[in-house]
């Protein structure tokens, strides 16, 4: 009975997954997010996050350099939202961006590419490579005002954006990718201490939308955690920082 279920599911497995997956997010960021609340998406992609932040209420300032994604940004959410159609990084001026044959693996970081691209990538090519505009979080700050919210996926050029912040936000998260990118993942944590020093943590492994701990610990407990096996074992997910708790 439950294979025949399965069979007659398949063809439509992938937009039920995608409903499932759009249920998770809404109500995850419902626990973050306010009615009327102000939100960064810097990486946006084509809007997936973007869709969860104004379910929740958010108004949404979608940050995304890929031309191709920008389109459908505009046609999928219109008026909705602010598209800022730039990356973000340390400092305004101009990089260099390679596009993946997945839009979702395009990054400014060469050195992102080397560690996963010749393993948990192998399947996947940057044959592309784009000059992009870059500002910085401070800059987008100064224009739309500061977020409750922001959500960086930047594929490994999470350090370089947070560079560009001088400032706590209440709420950041980032995406982590270990072992692989262990290096990175500690950098950001100790720059985001760096600017405020109470900043607690918390994380989400894979695509549960849901937080792994009870409570947001400190830094060196986070910095203990993500050392250990258990946490390691989860590849990837996204650290959740409250930066003035």
């Amino acid at each position: 009975m439950l294979l025949t279920l399965k069979k007659l599911l398949a063809p439509y497995w992938h937009k039920i997954n995608d409903q499932l997956m759009a249920g998770r997010r809404r109500k995850f960021y419902a626990s973050i997010l306010e009615s009327g609340d102000l939100c960064f998406d810097v990486g946006a992609n084509v809007g997936n996050r973007t869709a969860a932040f104004l379910q929740a209420g958010a108004r949404v300032v979608a940050i995304e350099p890929q031309p191709a994604c920008v389109n459908q940004l505009k046609k999928r959410f219109g008026a909705t939202i602010t598209i800022i159609s730039k990356g973000l990084g340390a400092e305004e001026g101009i990089l260099p961006m390679h596009i993946s044959d997945a839009s979702t693996l395009s990054t400014f970081s060469n050195d992102w590419i080397q560690k996963m691209g010749n393993d948990r990538f192998a399947g996947y090519k940057w044959n592309d490579t784009i000059d992009v505009p870059v500002t910085t979080l401070d800059r987008v700050i100064g224009e739309y005002g500061l977020p409750k919210f922001c959500k960086i996926d930047v594929e490994g050029f999470e350090l370089n954006v947070i560079k560009g912040l001088s400032h706590p936000i209440p709420f950041v998260s980032f995406e982590y990718a270990v072992p692989e990118n262990m290096d990175n993942l500690v950098s950001v944590i100790d720059a985001l201490v760096s600017i405020s020093p109470t900043t607690v943590f918390n994380y989400s492994p894979l695509e549960s939308m849901q937080f792994a701990l009870p409570e947001y610990v400190d830094a060196p407990a986070l910095r203990k955690l993500i050392r250990s096996d258990a946490f390691i074992k989860t590849g990837f997910g996204d650290i959740y920082a409250h930066m003035n708790p």
